[in-house]
């Protein structure tokens, strides 16, 4: 069904693995039907909500479908799709990271292209966004175009270049060459 109310409903009520602790045939064979039944509904219940753009509730089951499946790549990508997507590239870069060690750890081998491609271009947005703590190098007019291209001065440094000290708590402010530059 396509109602996001009801798949919600249905990962809302998985408890669990079946009948845990059982070892018996019988229990085992149950137990492996109903988690490819659990995989299958929530590959579905992404795909539904990748193709919906609701990248939330996108990362909320990538992230159900890694703890079912660690080392299935998709899963991964699909995560780091819907935590770019809603504005989180650097949480993105970090499912790539842990991804990378944790297949090292397991099966000693790396990301394939897919999900490489995936990283480089996610850091290559990231690199070309400004950052927050960056002042405007060029003053720009009215219409907001930095046609006149006038620079600003760059505020004046706050720590001292002699001691990387911050230069209220510097000693050597009053008489380092180096300082007073």
């Amino acid at each position: 069904s396509g109602d996001p109310t009801l798949v919600n409903r249905a990962i809302s009520r998985y408890v669990g693995p079946f009948a845990a602790g059982v070892t018996s045939e019988c229990a085992e064979t149950e137990r492996t039907r109903l988690q490819m039944a659990q995989e299958a509904g929530l590959e579905c219940a992404l795909a539904q909500f990748e193709s919906g753009r609701d990248w939330n509730e996108a990362a909320r089951v990538a992230r159900l479908l890694i703890n079912l499946d660690a080392l299935r790549e998709t899963y991964h990508r699909s995560l780091m799709t819907a935590l770019d997507q809603s504005g989180s590239g650097s949480a993105a870069i970090q499912v790539y990271r842990n991804l990378r060690i944790r297949l090292r750890a397991s099966i000693n081998g790396e990301p394939d292209l897919e999900s490489r491609e995936l990283f480089k271009s996610i850091q290559l947005r990231l690199k070309e966004l400004p950052r927050a703590d960056e002042s405007p190098r060029y003053k720009t007019d009215e219409t907001g175009s930095n046609a006149s291209r006038q620079t600003l001065p760059r505020p004046a440094s706050r720590t001292c270049r002699s001691t990387r000290l911050p230069r209220r708590a510097c000693w050597t402010t009053r008489w380092c060459p180096v300082a007073s530059l």
